[in-house]
């Protein structure tokens, strides 16, 4: 958690604006994906917008939409959970280990 939302924080400021940024991760867990997804939007929503991933030919769910029942650390809305992508292990038309796409454009500048 910290240290990939410190990643993400050095990413967005290095990125140019008009310039794209994939977060992935090689889990399913929303503690990791959603839950990073959500603070980039809350934190630096002003200077980005997620944007549809499409990865062909393979079978993906859309992100996780509320809150963690756990620590209630804000998930996707329903718009936002259709534009990233899940890839679970369960799923019998895949043969994956498990990740999560979702895609930035950095809008404008941050100064």
């Amino acid at each position: 958690g910290r240290y990939q939302r410190q990643l993400l924080a050095a990413a967005i400021r290095l990125l140019k604006p008009g310039g794209r940024m994939v977060y992935c991760t090689c889990t399913i867990n929303p503690a990791e994906n959603e839950a990073n997804v959500r603070f980039a939007l809350d934190r630096w929503g002003h200077w980005l917008q997620l944007e549809p991933v499409a990865v062909p030919g393979i079978s993906a769910q859309p992100g996780l939409v509320g809150t963690d029942p756990a620590t209630g650390e804000g998930w996707l809305s329903p718009g936002e959970a259709n534009f990233v992508h899940r890839y679970d292990p369960a799923d019998e038309h895949n043969d994956c280990i498990g990740f999560f796409i979702s895609s930035f454009t950095k809008t404008r500048s941050m100064r």
